[in-house]
């Protein structure tokens, strides 16, 4: 299982990168294109439409990093007071409802480049066609989508291979300092 997260993790670290270029062009562009409407009263044609479509790519070719990272936001108020199989369980409830979940936005996805192609889909003012940004939004999805189904498979070994602590550990309460005694 490890072998396959970090196949996918150095594809997705790879995508990542392209992902902050296009951030950063986007920004120069947009940069750009204020200091012109400012100074000369013009623009860049189609900016709306670039940045748009360069959203699409960033969001969707960084996805997969957020999650190898646990970057994605978490509330965790009500998780962090479970025992440690609770919080297993909802590790795997979570990431079960997150698969779906992809699965599904993989199936629209793939009819929507059907769509786009069949329809002959463009942006209005640049008529850039759509369907290779849909593409590359399924190829996030995709990456999402498995690194969730390889973190559920961790999860659910994880909970059936779960012992619980015989109180042998090396850290014992009285161990602890007591926050509450601390001198600064």
């Amino acid at each position: 299982m490890q072998k396959v997260r970090n196949a996918i993790s150095f594809i997705s670290d790879k995508l990542s990168y392209v992902a902050m270029v296009v951030i950063f062009a986007l920004t120069c562009m947009t940069t750009v294109d204020v200091v012109m409407r400012k100074v000369s009263s013009s623009n860049i044609v189609g900016s709306y439409e670039i940045t748009e479509l360069g959203m699409l790519v960033a969001i969707w070719i960084a996805i997969g990093f957020y999650q190898i990272s646990k970057g994605h936001i978490r509330v965790t108020m009500f998780i962090d007071k479970m025992p440690p199989r609770g919080r297993m369980a909802m590790e795997i409830l979570c990431n079960l409802i997150g698969t779906v979940m992809m699965a599904l936005c993989i199936y629209g996805g793939i009819l929507r480049v059907g769509s786009d192609v069949a329809k002959e889909l463009a942006t209005t003012v640049l008529h850039i066609p759509q369907a290779p940004f849909t593409v590359i939004m399924v190829i996030g999805e995709v990456i999402f989508f498995l690194l969730l189904l390889v973190d559920l498979i961790v999860s659910v070994i994880d909970i059936i291979t779960y012992k619980k602590d015989d109180g042998n550990s090396d850290v014992k309460i009285d161990d602890v300092p007591d926050i509450n005694n601390l001198t600064f």
